[in-house]
C-alpha cells in the first residue's frame, strides 16, 4: 500500500511538473509570435527605403555621398536584424513544440531552455534592428533636408534615444524583474523522469523498499567484532 502511494505521488509530481513546463512552452511560442509580427513589419519598411532614389534636394544642390551611403547602410541592417528575429522567431515557434510533444524523454524541458536562450537572441536582434531605423532616420534627414532641419532631426532622435534608453533600464526592467532566489526563474533541460534516474537513493520514488528499510535500520554488529 505504501508503494503505490509513493508511485502515485511520483507520477502526481512528473503531471504537475510537465503542466508548468507546458505553460512556459505556451509563453515563449506567444513571444516570438508577437517579435515575429512586429520584425515582419519593420523589415518590409526596411525595403522600402532602399527603394527611395535621391531626388530629394533641391536643384541646386546634391546628397552627401557620406550620409546617403550612411542611410542606405542603417537600412539593409535593419533588414538584415530584423529578418533575423523574424528567422529566429519562426524557427523556435515551429520546432520548439514540435520537439516537446515528439521527442524522447526529457524533449519538454530541452524545447523549454532553448525557446528561453533563443528569446534572449530574437530580442536583442529586434532591438538592434531599431536602432538601425533610427539611425537611417537621422542619416536621411542629412540626405533630404537642409542642415538646420537635420540638425534638428538628429537631436530629436538622439535625445529620445537616451529617454528611451534610461526609462527601460531605470523604470522598465526594473518593475518586471524576478528577484535573485525565484524558483524556475531560469528554466531547466532536465525533466522529472530524468531526475528520476539520477536521484539519491533513499528518496521518494527514487529507490525500493529494501534501500529504505536498510537506510533506516540500525548498523548491526558483525559477528566476532569487539
Amino acid at each position: 500500500m505504501i508503494a503505490a502511494d509513493i508511485a502515485e505521488l511520483d507520477s502526481r509530481l512528473k503531471q504537475l511538473t510537465l503542466q508548468i513546463r507546458d505553460k512556459e512552452l505556451a509563453l515563449f511560442t506567444t513571444n516570438f509570435g508577437v517579435l515575429g509580427t512586429k520584425s515582419a513589419f519593420l523589415c518590409g519598411l526596411g525595403w522600402s527605403g532602399l527603394t527611395m532614389v535621391p531626388a530629394w534636394q533641391h536643384a541646386y544642390e546634391h546628397p552627401h555621398r557620406l550620409a546617403l551611403a550612411l542611410f542606405y547602410a542603417m537600412d539593409a541592417l535593419s533588414i538584415c536584424f530584423n529578418l533575423a528575429t523574424m528567422a529566429l522567431s519562426t524557427w523556435c515557434m515551429v520546432n520548439g513544440p514540435m520537439l516537446a510533444i515528439r521527442g524522447p524523454s526529457g524533449s519538454m524541458g530541452r524545447a523549454v531552455a532553448g525557446m528561453y536562450a533563443e528569446r534572449k537572441w530574437a530580442l536583442r536582434s529586434f532591438w538592434t534592428g531599431n536602432l538601425s531605423i533610427l539611425l537611417a532616420s537621422v542619416a536621411l534627414g542629412w540626405v533630404k533636408f537642409e542642415v538646420e532641419i537635420a540638425v534638428a532631426i538628429t537631436v530629436i532622435i538622439a535625445f529620445f534615444v537616451f529617454l528611451l534608453g534610461y526609462y527601460i533600464k531605470q523604470v522598465t526592467r526594473p518593475r518586471f524583474r524576478l528577484p535573485a532566489n525565484t524558483v524556475g526563474k531560469r528554466p531547466q533541460t532536465r525533466n522529472p523522469e530524468e531526475e528520476a534516474d539520477r536521484a539519491p537513493r533513499g528518496l521518494i520514488g527514487s529507490g525500493d523498499f529494501d534501500d529504505l528499510e536498510r537506510a533506516a535500520s540500525p548498523a548491526r554488529p558483525r559477528l566476532g567484532a569487539r
